[in-house]
C-alpha cells in the first residue's frame, strides 16, 4: 500500500488493484503478484509521480519485499476507436 498512497499523494487515481490470493489468475510467465492500475492525467505526470519523494521512499522500504514490475505508458480510451 506504501506505493499506491505515495501515488494517490501525487495526484494518481487508483483505477484497479488485483492481490495475490484473490481473483487473479496469471496465464503467462509464471509472475503471481499483486497488480495496481494508478491514472494520473499525462504521462509527463505519470514519470514525476514516479520520481515523487513520498514514492521512491516507498520503493527504498519494499526493496526486499517486494518484486516489482513498474510500467508507465500512455493510455487510449476506446471509446475513439469505435
Amino acid at each position: 500500500m506504501f506505493a499506491k498512497d505515495a501515488s494517490e499523494k501525487a495526484g494518481g487515481k487508483v483505477i484497479a488493484m488485483a492481490k495475490v490470493g484473490e481473483k487473479l489468475t496469471v496465464h503467462e510467465n509464471d509472475v503471481n503478484q499483486s497488480t495496481v492500475l494508478i491514472e494520473l492525467n499525462t504521462y509527463d505526470e505519470a514519470l514525476n509521480a514516479y520520481h515523487y519523494v513520498d514514492n521512491q521512499e516507498a520503493l527504498l522500504a519494499l526493496d526486499y519485499v517486494a518484486d516489482r514490475d513498474i510500467r508507465i505508458f500512455e493510455g487510449i480510451f476506446l471509446k475513439a476507436y469505435k
